[in-house]
């Protein structure tokens, strides 16, 4: 095959800092230091650059997200033109989150594969490894696994694989050729699972996390994170029915097989609350559901884990910290876990259902933010008036900086979170689906246990394809499982069955939200002196309708100033008042006056209607679409040995 020229790493750049760029297609590398790996340090080190790849802003920090507005849980929170391929599923493959995330990939895997090839072979001539370096080998082949199928997962179609080529398959070692492109992605779906079996062998596990961990290593890969992923990829590999066939392998009993060993041997099971599964408190952390996540401590100044809790917050943070705003939910969402409301208040009106109230931010909703209270609304930068709220918890401390609970810097927006990219919930749902294939019922009550849990209510209906639909979509909402793959496969293998066409009419619909309108101003009560009220003692700021305040010099108000508002018509008006109530509300002929608002009050009524930045339609689907393009450059580097992505 076509030799090429690339540069090698060094060895601090493999282990702590960026990695430089190749400039072969699937880049390659070799660090130069021939005497690494020679103590249990130096293996620490080289596994710590794994980890802070994977949760670094061009995969799983942010830009793997981008991806995801193709389905209509998310909409884009600012305006960002060259984010609308993702939106309209339009992506040509060289935008730049797409080949930051490529070519990033295709880099930590040779990191990977070098660690791999080094410790592999110290093994053979010494016979044994330190039980650090047994470790370290198994997060080598669990990353390994992971960035392959962060690729094969998003670009790999049946009768089309990714490039991919384990360095052990060298006859001498790796020879810096152009990686072959496997023919099929389930190659490469057979490739990952033996990377994670070998990571299975290798990594520790005693029966629980802190029981296999120090606190300073909590949140590495275990036994379970790798067999957990196994799962995910057997169903994925399900999707290419006519493949799996012609090659004897079933898929859907491998999933069933697999989280059954979880369940059974390991322990794992569904936390008993959850919204403690998204709680700030390390206590909370390691429950049995946690499979694999990106854990952040927080309050660090570099790198603390994943930044996507401040990039959806609110851009600016109403003043109080530099969040980001760049994705908002969607109406379609909210629809969508309404349907689990069960309960009403006194006045007969739904009472939003754990799993709801969770996850989504809505106008009016009390919040406690910086130690402060207040009402949620959002008046920047594209209108939605929702905010996704399941990885909000850090941001209610009080001083949450210096008490570490928010990264102190706002260009890197880390909070004290564990951020899940696997739990235990969606393996039972993935356990849940194969059990409709293969048996026409949910045999475990996987659905039902899952919907109970998080809801507070027994399943409505059947446990059939539609709820496990809606199972997958509210219970996973917002996180990096990927809903628009689940779409996407379904839309795929299930043509004309229930969750294909499910599938396919999210990905053809353009997402709702809400439009605010000019309303009365709602917000928190307060006396003259501008303390709360809370008269019904729920420990929660009493809300109602706010009228326009006098200032006051002490005890007397100053009646003399022509004190400006927003009218009825949104118009401003000015008003002297000749009078004021105990509440410091101006009067006028013994009347408070109102003012009104639309995106900035909490109380403003909502209408439903299209979101409004991307209105052009989708293509009209078929199967190559559940497959990213590969950049261009990548396929042209190649010289003819790559195959792009048909369209």
């Amino acid at each position: 095959m076509k030799k090429i020229f690339i540069i090698a790493l060094s060895v601090v750049a493999l282990a702590v800092s960026s990695c430089a760029d190749f400039l072969n297609t699937s880049p390659q590398g070799s660090p130069t230091a021939g005497t690494f790996f020679q103590n249990d340090d130096q293996a620490v080190s080289f596994a710590k650059g794994l980890y802070e790849r994977y949760s670094g802003e061009w995969l799983y920090g942010r830009n793997i997200m981008w991806e995801q507005i193709a389905a209509n849980d998310f909409v884009l929170g600012r305006t960002y033109a060259d984010r609308f391929s993702g939106a309209l599923m339009t992506i040509t493959g060289d935008e730049g989150s797409i080949a930051e995330i490529y070519n990033g990939c295709y880099t930590q895997m040779a990191n990977a594969q070098w660690g791999i090839q080094k410790l592999e072979a110290k093994k053979a001539a010494q016979g044994s490894l330190s039980a650090i370096e047994t470790r370290t080998l198994g997060e080598a082949y669990f990353f390994r696994a992971l960035y392959h199928w962060a690729i094969a997962s998003r670009h790999g179609l049946g009768t089309l694989g990714v490039p991919f080529k384990p360095w052990e398959e060298y006859e001498n070692g790796y020879n810096n050729e152009i990686l072959p492109q496997q023919p099929s992605v389930v190659d490469n779906y057979l490739y990952i699972l033996a990377d994670l079996k070998k990571a299975e062998e290798l990594l520790p596990w005693n029966g629980s996390v802190p029981a296999t961990y120090e606190p300073g290593d909590r949140g590495r890969a275990h036994k379970v994170s790798a067999i957990g992923y196994q799962a995910k990829v057997w169903a994925y590999m399900a999707t290419w029915k006519s493949v799996c066939a012609e090659r004897g392998l079933e898929p859907w009993k491998e999933v069933e097989a697999v989280v059954n060993r979880l369940e059974n041997e390991f322990g794992s099971g569904l936390n008993e609350s959850f919204t403690q599964l998204w709680s700030s408190e390390f206590a909370d952390f390691w429950n049995k559901e946690c499979i694999f996540s990106i854990t952040s401590s927080g309050g660090t100044s570099g790198q603390g884990g994943s930044e996507f809790p401040g990039v959806i917050l609110e851009n600016q943070g109403w003043g109080y910290f530099n969040g980001w705003g760049q994705f908002k939910a969607s109406y379609d969402i909210v629809a969508e876990m309404e349907k689990d409301n069960w309960e009403t208040d006194e006045d007969g009106n739904p009472i939003r259902n754990e799993r709801l109230a969770k996850s989504v931010w809505q106008y009016g909703d009390y919040m406690v933010f910086f130690g402060d209270p207040r009402l949620y609304w959002s008046a920047t930068d594209a209108e939605s008036c929702l905010a996704v709220k399941k990885y909000y918890d850090a941001f209610k401390h009080k001083d949450p900086i210096a008490n570490g609970y928010v990264n102190s810097s706002g260009n890197w927006p880390t909070t004290r979170i564990n951020f899940h990219l696997l739990r235990f919930a969606d393996l039972m749902l993935l356990r849940a689906e194969a059990c409709l294939n293969l048996y026409g019922s949910d045999k475990y009550g996987d659905i039902a246990k899952i919907h109970k849990r998080s809801t507070g209510a027994d399943l409505k209906g059947a446990a059939d394809w539609a709820a496990l639909y809606h199972e997958r979509r509210c219970e996973l909402a917002f996180e990096m499982t990927g809903h628009l793959e689940d779409l996407k496969r379904w839309a795929v293998s299930d043509k004309n069955g229930v969750l294909g066409t499910l599938a396919l009419e999210e990905l053809l619909k353009h997402p709702d939200v809400y439009h605010a309108q000019l309303s009365p101003m709602y917000g928190l009560l307060t006396d003259k002196e501008g303390n709360y009220f809370d008269n019904d003692g729920d420990g929660q700021m009493d809300a109602g309708q706010l009228y326009v305040k006098v200032d006051f010099d002490g005890e007397t108000p100053n009646l003399g100033k022509e004190y400006s508002y927003t009218g009825a018509d949104g118009e401003p008006q000015k008003v002297k008042f000749d009078g004021v109530d105990e509440l410091g509300n101006g009067l006028v002929g013994g009347k408070p006056v109102a003012y009104y608002g639309a995106r900035n009050n909490p109380g403003a009524e909502l209408v439903v209607g299209p979101y409004q930045d991307y209105n052009n339609p989708r293509p009209a689907w078929n199967d190559n679409l559940i497959a990213i393009p590969y950049p261009t450059a990548e396929i042209t580097k190649a010289g003819g040995l790559y195959k792009q992505v048909p369209r």
